[in-house]
This record gives C-alpha cells, structure tokens and sequence, in this order.
C-alpha cells in the first residue's frame, strides 16, 4: 500500500473514532466522568467499611452498683457486643479483644445537647473483661432482659418429639434468671403468657393437642405484650388475655422467641372457628418493626421438625425484620436442646463487659444522658477503632444516685453549711420577715388618724394625759385609744393592759434590735434545737 494512502486511511479512522466535538460527545465525557467518580465513591465506601471500623453494641444501659454499707459504688458498668459492617443487612458479631489486653478508650457524656465537663472515666488498671470464650458460651444472661418464649403445640408432633422439646426448654430455663423468662403455647389457640422459673418449670410442660397453626396471630399477640399502651384486638380467641407484666418490667433488651414446626393455617382454622380473625402479614411486619424501635427487641424463629412444613422464608424474614438477620434456626427436635443452649444463650450473653469510673460525689438525677465511646489501640482492630454510644438515665429528683464514698470530714463540713444556711434563712423569716408583715397588718387594722366625734368632750391620752388633737396617730386596738407614740413606749400596749383591758397587745418585734431581751428569742431557740437534732 502507498504510505500517503496509509497515512490517510489512518487519518480517517482517527477521525471516525474522535469526531469533532459537540453537545453529544461533552455528555458523553460527562457520563464517563460522573461514573468514574461513582466508582471511586463506591470504592472508598466499601475501603471505610472494611478498614478495621467496628461498631459497639451496648446490651442494655450502664448499671450502679448500691453497696452493703450503703450509698454507691463509684463504678459504672456497660455491656457490650462488637460489630462489623453495622450499617450492612447481615452485621458481624466479632470478638477481637483479647481478655485482659490492655486499650485505649475515650469517653464523652452528653445531657441534651451539652457536654459534661466530668464524664466517667475508663482507668487502664480495668481492663475490658471478655465474658465469654471465643467459640464457647457463657452462662450469665443479664437480668435487665424480658424473654418471651411461644410455643407451637399443633398436632403435627407426637408425644416423644414434644418431650424432647420440653427438655430443651427446661436446660434454657436453667441459664436465665428467674423472673426474665415468660411462656405461652399456640395452635388454634394462644394461651395467655406465664412465667417461668426454675422452680415451676416441671408443672409447665407442654403438651400436644390436634389443632392447627395461628402463627401470625401468635406471635402478634406476643408482640403486642411488651408494650404498656397496647391492646390485644378481637381475634375470636376469647381467652386470650395479655399479661401486664412483660411490659411493666420495662426491660433494657427484649426477645420473642418462637418455636414451631409448622406454616400459618389460617384455612383449617376458620373452618374450624368462624369467629377466628386472622392477622394480616402487613400487621405483622408492622408490629416487629414497632418491637424493634420502641422496645429495643429481637425475634428469634426456631423450626424443627419436618422441613417441609415449614416456611422458612417466613420465619427468615421476621427475624431479619427485628434487627436480627441470623436470627433463624432448623433443627430436628432432638436438636432444639443444643439450639436453646448453644446459639440462642449465646445470643443473649454480652461478650465484653466494660467499667468507667466517677469522680466521688457525682450525683445522676433522672436526666436523660448519652455516652459516646471509642475504643482503640487494640491488636485485633488492625488500627481501626469501634465507636458506640448508649442512653440511659439514673437515679430521680427525689432519689438521686450520688456515687463514690466520701469523706466524714467532708460530710460533717456539709452538714455544719447547709445547717448554718438553713439556721440563718430561719432567722431572716422569724425574725425579719414575718414581724414586718405582722406590723404592717397591724397598722392598716389598729393605726388611724384621729378624728374627733361631733360635740366630743376633750379626750386625753391614758398614758400620757396630754388631749388627743385631730389628725394625730392613734392606737385603737381596744376602747382606749393611746397615742402611737405612748403605745411604743409602753411596750406596745394599752396602759390598762391587764387591769381595765383584755385585748390591749400587740405581737411586737422590734426588728432594728434582733437579738433584744424584749423579742421573743425563745423562736431562735426552738430552731437551734430542731437543727441539733436534724443533724445529729
């Protein structure tokens, strides 16, 4: 080929592939621009979420110990679990603090929108504590916790199966503190929430019956228990009564935990029951988002049995739905035991355990506080961190928690101060104020300006003998009428006080002398009095 027609065609395949520019090709640099920024924007989101930042998850509010001696412990107590990917559908529960290892951890405390100047502090002679080993489990499920356990008793289970059941609910019951733990069973029919205990444990075995599976409707009417406000609606079940306990107990975490082996079988039951009213999906999500929110609550769904039975798409979701995308379990009934042991004992254990010192005499009054933790330095975050932050509230108004001894001296000096404040507030109104009222009350009432009566004879003074002149201030407390003045100085009295008069006195204090022999002092006395003993 001629190199001139080479270098022509060249030229004209150039100018075929990068013709000359126009509004078109600007919005088509536009676009390869604004996507490469896209790209670059998805790649730093997906390098911040694997970069080592972690996410605390407090397990219910920080806690004050009261001690035997009385008062309280200057140690605040938070429990914790240790996230990655929060923000993503499916979190990951991670254990990257090793036990004793030694952290770096700032605190921030927030009343409102105002920051505190004495936050609690973290102290590097208290080490974070892990709770429990990392593939294990442990066995102190906190007592700030409300469980409600369901379970489906419908026909589709024998006796055998059922016991295995039973059994594996007994072995959870030994791992949750008395008082936490409340069970009801359903099939066609939901029967009304109990707790259970150890101790009763044995007269609360289930059995089976040959009935169908309201499972919405179970786990709706369980929902619905943990809130105070709520109300169970009409579902043809006539018996079904919501126990208030659950929600009374106001509880930091709550859990549903339901067991079943079956689908939701709203046709058998209607045809059974025509009253029978059955609750909606919508409704459902509804009430587990609510859950959620409001009531800081989890669900776990647990099958067992035959699995096709089940829909365990259901039981994913409601799960998922409550914060708890792991939250769905499979297990024949010989299995359920590990299951309540194991992963489920195992979810409601915190894994660390972490506490913050307070100055002494710190008082917490009820307000409403948030703490803002970052926990760094540690060897399994790779240079990241973890941040958290929790709410909660002390102590009230009328009970506040004052934590950290203090000293005698320091309290006797406290003591001696706001007695010596309360003994001169005391003084000013016994002594100051209410003498000013009383005088004044006693001048509108008893002081006036003379006015002699039409034809009067002269009237004299019974004190001084001088006339009473018109316009002059006189005393009419009684039928003798006194000059002001002669009043005073006659211990503001009627000179007939006692002989020719009753009523003739009045309740003086001279305040321009306090302290006067004249006063009634004995007021000052009762006070002192009743602050010695106050204080003793």
């Amino acid at each position: 080929m001629n190199i001139y027609k080479s270098k022509s065609v060249i030229k004209d395949l150039f100018k075929m592939m990068f013709p000359k520019p126009c509004l078109q090709h600007y919005a088509y640099a536009s676009g390869i621009l604004l996507g490469l920024f896209l790209f670059a924007g998805l790649g730093e989101t997906y390098a911040q979420s694997t970069d080592g930042k972690y996410h605390i998850d407090f397990m219910g509010s920080p806690t004050i110990k009261e001690l035997e001696s009385g008062g309280w412990s200057d140690t605040l107590v938070l429990k914790f679990n240790l996230y990655q990917d929060w923000e993503s559908a499916r979190p990951k529960r991670v254990r990257l603090i090793s036990d004793q290892e030694a952290v770096s951890v700032s605190v921030s405390e927030r009343i409102g929108e105002k920051l505190q100047s004495n936050p609690p502090e973290f102290k590097s002679d208290w080490p974070i504590k892990r709770l429990k080993e990392p593939g294990g489990t442990g066995d102190a499920i906190p007592e700030n916790i409300t469980i409600s356990l369901v379970v489906d008793q419908s026909g589709s289970l024998d006796q055998a199966s059922m016991d295995k059941i039973n059994e594996a609910i007994a072995a959870f019951v030994n791992n949750v503190p008395d008082g936490c733990l409340f069970l009801s069973e359903f099939s066609s029919d939901i029967t009304n929430s109990k707790p259970l205990t150890r101790s009763n444990i044995s007269a609360n075995k289930i059995g089976t019956t040959n009935k169908h599976t309201a499972l919405y409707n179970a786990i709706y009417a369980k929902l619905l228990e943990f809130d105070s406000t709520a109300a169970i609606p009409d579902m043809g079940l006539p018996g079904l009564r919501m126990n208030p306990e659950l929600a009374r107990r106001g509880s930091d975490i709550n859990y549903l935990i339901v067991l079943t082996d079956g689908k939701n079988d709203v046709e058998s039951i209607l045809r059974e029951n025509p009253a029978f009213k059955p609750v909606e999906n919508l409704d459902l999500e509804m009430a587990v988002r609510k859950f959620k929110n409001q009531h800081n609550g989890k669900v776990f769904t647990l099958g067992f049995g035959d699995r096709q039975n089940l829909n365990e798409v259901f039981l994913r979701k409601i799960a998922g739905i409550s914060g708890n995308p792991d939250g769905y379990f499979f297990a024949k009934s010989e299995g359920i035991l590990e299951l309540l042991k194991g992963e489920i004992t195992n979810a409601l254990i915190p894994d660390y355990e972490l506490r913050l010192w307070n100055p002494p005499g710190k008082t917490y009054t009820g307000s409403e506080r948030s703490l803002d933790l970052t926990i760094s330095e540690a060897k399994g975050f790779g240079g990241g961190s973890a941040t958290g932050s929790v709410s909660f509230a002390l102590g009230s108004k009328l009970d506040p928690i004052e934590t950290g001894k203090k000293s005698i001296g320091g309290t006797l000096l406290i003591g001696l101060l706001a007695g010596f404040i309360f003994l001169l507030v005391m003084m000013i109104l016994i002594q100051l104020i209410i003498p000013l009222i009383k005088n004044k009350i006693f001048n509108i009432k008893y002081v006036k300006k003379y006015q002699p009566a039409a034809h009067e004879i002269r009237k004299e003074c019974p004190y001084c003998g001088d006339p009473m002149n018109p316009g002059e201030l006189v005393v009419m407390k009684c039928k003798h009428v006194v000059h002001k003045v002669c009043w005073r100085d006659y211990d503001n009295m009627c000179p007939e006080y006692g002989q020719n008069c009753d009523i003739g006195k009045q309740d003086y204090f001279d305040i321009s002398d306090p302290f006067s022999k004249k006063n009634k002092i004995y007021y000052l006395k009762w006070v002192l009095y009743g602050l010695i003993g106050g204080f003793l």
